[in-house]
């Protein structure tokens, strides 16, 4: 079977441990969606420096994609400062065609330092939300977005439909860091239905990037022509078993396991 690769634009505009900036990839139809997150944050070991991308830069990086390819999906990661959200939404308008677009909004680190600035918060909601196809924050960021404290699954619906009236589309809350009978759960709202996505709680120490991988799951999986709540049931699977399967790198916080799907789970200790 031939395989089929989809054009993927992901937004990164910022170097931090790694160069994460404005990153093209693609992945294989038939591979599912291993290739799409092999970064891993230093930040435990060094200290973290963050450098904004100049803007002329990021309209650069932009137009040479989409000058080569025809994008399938835009996943958005960090946006430290209101410029920086301000022409990425300039460069999505230029685009002649409707595609999904996923924004994780980072804005706290997993040690919990604050990563963007409170200008960046309002442009993303004024300018970035009406726009995305789907939010995905974690508790914090949800907390943060929704001037509210999340301790419960009835607090998640409510700061759900805190952010959906903001103006997004769909907001998909990541429950890893509340953990109900067992359970890790996430909840979607559409502005009509709630769903909820529930897997097993993973006793697994220091991982990092679950939720940077989910939201790329999700965005890969849309590129594919899934439809959202298929994406997302996807995402959940593979991450999960990232998580499953994470191995231990260094002193720091560690990388999920991202080829898990490649090796027969007998050979996966």
């Amino acid at each position: 079977m031939q395989k089929q690769s989809y054009a993927c634009l992901w937004l990164f505009i910022r170097i931090d441990f790694c160069v994460r900036v404005l990153c093209f990839f693609f992945f294989q139809a038939e591979d599912g969606i291993r290739d799409l997150v092999r970064s891993r944050g230093l930040g435990d070991v060094y200290k973290r420096q963050v450098f904004d991308l100049p803007l002329n830069v990021i309209a650069s990086q932009f137009k040479s994609i989409i000058d080569d390819f025809k994008i399938d999906v835009i996943k958005i990661g960090m946006l430290s400062s209101s410029d920086i959200v301000k022409q990425i939404v300039s460069e999505i308008s230029k685009l002649e065609y409707k595609i999904p677009i996923v924004l994780d909004p980072v804005l706290v680190s997993t040690s919990g330092d604050s990563l963007v600035k409170d200008t960046s918060i309002i442009a993303q909601k004024n300018l970035l939300f009406p726009i995305i196809t789907i939010l995905t924050p974690n508790i914090i960021e949800a907390s943060i977005i929704s001037n509210m404290k999340i301790l419960t699954l009835d607090d998640m619906k409510e700061s759900i439909k805190i952010i959906h009236k903001i103006g997004v589309k769909n907001v998909l809350i990541k429950g890893g860091h509340l953990i109900f009978n067992g359970n890790c759960i996430d909840i979607l709202f559409d502005g009509e239905n709630y769903y909820e996505f529930c897997l097993p709680h993973i006793a697994a120490q220091d991982v990092h990037g679950t939720g940077c991988t989910l939201s790329s799951a999700i965005a890969g999986n849309l590129a594919k022509g899934y439809n959202l709540i298929s994406s997302i049931k996807k995402a959940k699977d593979y991450v999960h078993g990232a998580i499953k399967h994470s191995r231990m790198v260094g002193n720091g916080n560690n990388p999920l396991y991202h080829e898990w799907m490649n090796f027969k789970s007998d050979n996966l200790t």
